[in-house]
This record gives C-alpha cells, structure tokens and sequence, in this order.
C-alpha cells in the first residue's frame, strides 16, 4: 500500500514510517499521458468490454436489427456508448486527482448546500460596508464579486470548527483515495482485493495493447504553490502525479535480485533500510524499438482515446528570472522572486488563463513524435511502507 513520506507540514503526516522505499530508475520508450484520463479510459475499457464484445458478435453472426446495421452506424454507437461513459467515469478521477494537487475546491467537500452557502453568506456579508471586514477593502460586498470556494472560506469562521474538520477529513480521504487508484502495489496481494487500484487497469493494458502505465509521484516545490493560482486546498501540501505508457520491460523484474541491492517486495522499489548503491548492466540492443512496439503505442492512443500530455510539474524550469514565457507573470499567483510584476486580474481569470496555457502545451506536445526515449527517476516522495 503506497502512501506520502513526505510534507511540508511536519505535524500533518506524523507517525507515518518514512522516508519510503527508493524507487528504481529507469530506461524506456514512453508516451506522457494524463494521468486522470488514462485511468478513466481503461475503466470504461474494461466496463464496456463485454457489451461491445456481444454488439459486434450479434452484428456479425446474428439476424436481427443490429446484424443488418451498417459497419459505420455501429462504431458510432460504440464510440458515443464510451464517450458518454467515459465522461461520468473521468469526473471521479479528476476529482481525485485535483485533490492530491491541493488545486480542489473546498465546496467538494462539506455537507453543505449551494443554496446555504449563498444564503449564510447573504447573512453575514450582505449589509457590510468595504470597511467593516477585512475581505478585498474597497471592493464592495457584492455577491457577485465571490465565486462559491471564497464565500465558503469568508463564512468559515461564522459557521464553526466542524466545518473545517469535515473539509479536512474529506480532503485527506480523497487524496489517499488518489494514491489507491494508482497504486501497483497490491498487484499479488489478496488483503486488498476489495479497493479499487491499478493492477486491474495495468492487466488491461498489458493483455490488450502491450503496454505498462508507470507513475511518478512528487511534490510541488514552494516556488510552484505560490505559482499555481488554484493551490489552496485544505492542507498546506500539494502534489502531482504523472503519467507514462511504456514498454512492459519487465527490467525491475530481474534486477535487484541479481545484484547486491535488495529489493522491496514491490520490484519497482528497494528496500528502505538499504544504503547501498544501485547499479545493473544493459543489452544496448534491447533498447531498440522495433515497428511493432512503435504501433502499440498508437493503437493505445487511438482506441483509448487519449493524446499526449503535458505535465503541470513542467512548468518549474519556466519560472525561473531567466525565463522569457512573459504569459506566467499573467497567471502567477504571487509575486515569484527575479520575475516580472504579476498581473493584478482576479483568480477567475488567473484559473482562465492557465488552463490556456496547458492546452496550448498540450497541443505542442501531441505533435511531437512519440514515443520518445526517456530515463525516469521517481521521487521517494510516494511509496510503500516498510522493508517487507
């Protein structure tokens, strides 16, 4: 079972072992893919193949309607059946995900009604003059000057600790659910048969299109928080996960055991009590990708439907004085040391502006040729626990 070794706050994950387990780096051909997507395809993968499985027997060895439906019809009824199930899948997982970020918005997480929010912030702030409260003097208290996420945080304190608690709780429970639905840890085990992770999904990429999923866990550095415009979960900590189809190597499988690094039970990881050095040799020549290996990547792409992405963590070297992306100083958060003033426009649209921005990188990226040739090296940020 994977957790977070690490956090800014020391007090919010005391107790926990850490730090973790070093994860083995590592050479291969990969594809960068959004993590969040990636999952929500194969679940939809896995859910659907069975009715699709039966759709096209019947269309191709039955009698009635569906067998006379043209070849055409029939992958449009498939492709809007996973498209709309992919979307209700997707919102589970981004959510998840934008929790584990620290870029969620507090409202996913109380008991509350809209309608309460609005009406207890109506309350409070409805006939305050700019003066009589410390929120944005000189603005006004119009309530269209609030999205929901600051009426909540402006009321906090009017409501009660409980509030605070159930956001907290909540928030945690979301952000270890994230680590779950990634993890690969629990592959042979059967303690945890009943949660939701990966090895399902990583089976399904394997058995039907020759591809492993890995995931690289890290956490924002303090110059990405006071970048990001949306980083103001309910812990102080956030982190990012991302994402890769690769070349099911199968290197970790052989490596720590034949060299004097002792492996974690989970191969991908050594042990943590071990201090001493990785190293293995490499077949040059098992680095070569063959044509067959290049199509799995683009057979994967297309039925999964999914591009290549861009990684948010991606950002960090363009947010140096150096720099000459003038557009981050319009999104920036907080004025970044040696970068230029950053602009004075509303959250609202410093949100607007960067997703934009990733879009924009996201489309640079799709039109690369993939897969790439990659060296990954994890963070020990994330990991399981103990030496077992």
């Amino acid at each position: 079972m994977c957790y977070v070794h690490y956090s800014p706050d020391e007090e919010e994950y005391y107790g926990l072992p850490g730090p973790g387990p070093r994860p083995l780096p590592r050479l291969t051909w990969a594809v960068p893919v959004d993590a969040a997507e990636l999952g929500a395809s194969l679940e939809t993968f896995e859910m659907l193949l069975p009715p699709v499985h039966m759709f096209r027997l019947c269309h191709r060895t039955g009698s009635g309607p569906l067998a006379t439906m043209p070849q055409e019809i029939l992958d449009l009824v498939i492709e809007a059946l996973y498209q709309s199930t992919k979307a209700d899948i997707m919102l589970e997982w981004i959510a998840q995900f934008k929790c584990f970020q620290g870029r969620c918005r507090k409202t996913q997480h109380v008991s509350l009604e809209v309608d309460e929010i609005e009406a207890i912030w109506a309350e409070v702030y409805g006939n305050l003059q700019p003066c009589c409260t410390h929120h944005d003097k000189g603005k006004g208290l119009r309530p269209d000057d609030y999205d929901l996420d600051e009426k909540l945080e402006m009321i906090g304190n009017d409501i009660g600790d409980w509030m605070h608690e159930e956001i907290f709780e909540a928030h945690e429970a979301a952000r270890q659910q994230w680590l779950d639905m990634t993890c690969l840890c629990r592959a042979q085990s059967a303690q945890y048969t009943d949660l939701k992770t990966f090895a399902a999904s990583q089976k399904i990429l394997k058995s039907h299109f020759g591809l492993d999923a890995t995931f690289l866990h890290e956490a924002f550095s303090d110059r990405m928080v006071q970048f990001l415009p949306d980083v103001h979960g309910p812990l102080s900590a956030g982190y990012y996960t991302s994402c890769f189809l690769v070349l099911p190597t199968g290197s970790h499988e052989n490596a720590a055991p034949r060299s004097r690094t002792q492996a974690h039970q989970n191969r991908a990881f050594l042990k943590s009590d071990s201090r001493l050095a990785f190293h293995q040799k490499i077949d040059r020549t098992s680095l070569d990708l063959s044509d067959e290996q290049t199509s799995r990547f683009a057979r994967a792409l297309r039925i999964l439907d999914i591009q290549p992405s861009f990684h948010l963590t991606e950002l960090e070297p363009s947010l140096d004085p150096s720099s000459k992306d003038g557009i981050l100083s319009k999104i920036s958060d907080k004025q970044l040391s040696g970068c230029p003033q950053v602009s004075t426009s509303s959250s609202t649209k410093k949100k607007l502006a960067l997703k934009r921005y990733l879009d924009q990188k996201n489309k640079e990226v799709g039109q690369q040729q993939w897969p790439q040739f990659m060296l990954m090296a994890a963070s020990d940020v994330v990991g399981p626990v103990g030496t077992s």
